[in-house]
């Protein structure tokens, strides 16, 4: 007759003490790293429409180079322009002509995922509504303001910041917000353009 072996109540307390502790030290470590991650992904996609939407380096295929005219929606990276409508028109809301769009649709689409008039561009961290707002307003070099309203942790905009400017405040550089509501904040990403239009 042999003897079963049980674990005690004490041995599966202590067991259970131990999971739970180290459960208390990775879970919050899990959770860092996996916010790190997706403002590390935030901010690569994010390049990548900067370099999409205007883009000086030698053999670029930016719409404001290849077009020939800036842009006023997100959308228009991913789907092909119109013409003669100002409202869906270039950055200084004047309608795109025939050739523009000939050249869209030789050179388009400028990213290859889809930024939808409805949903925007979606990132792991939030969603910019399509439009997109020059500063200034005018046919002067400037910025182009890609707008987070209302749908960024206040964390990963700090965390954004980090990687983006090297942390250089909410008030300046590429990643910019202004002052949460309940921890969520409209962020600003912004893209250096020429004087086109």
């Amino acid at each position: 007759m042999s003897i079963k072996r049980a674990f005690t109540l004490m041995e599966v307390v202590v067991a259970l003490v131990v999971v739970l502790a180290l459960a208390a030290v990775a879970v919050p470590s899990l959770a860092g790293f996996l916010e790190q991650q997706n403002v590390e992904t935030a901010a690569t996609q994010l390049a990548r429409v900067r370099d999409a939407i205007y883009n000086t380096a030698a053999g670029n295929v930016a719409f404001w180079q290849r077009v020939t005219k800036g842009l006023s929606r997100l959308s228009q990276l991913s789907t092909v322009i119109v013409s003669g409508n100002a409202a869906l028109g270039n950055s200084c809301k004047i309608a795109f002509v025939a050739g523009d769009v000939t050249r869209w649709n030789s050179f388009g689409p400028f990213v290859n995922f889809p930024i939808t008039t409805t949903t925007g561009l979606v990132t792991p961290i939030g969603i910019a509504v399509d439009t997109i707002t020059r500063v200034p307003f005018s046919a002067t070099a400037g910025r182009v303001r890609i707008n987070f309203l209302n749908s960024v942790e206040l964390s990963n905009a700090v965390l954004l910041d980090g990687v983006v400017d090297a942390s250089d405040g909410s008030a300046a550089g590429t990643v910019q917000w202004l002052a949460p509501v309940g921890g969520i904040v409209t962020m600003y990403y912004f893209v250096n353009v020429s004087s086109i239009c």
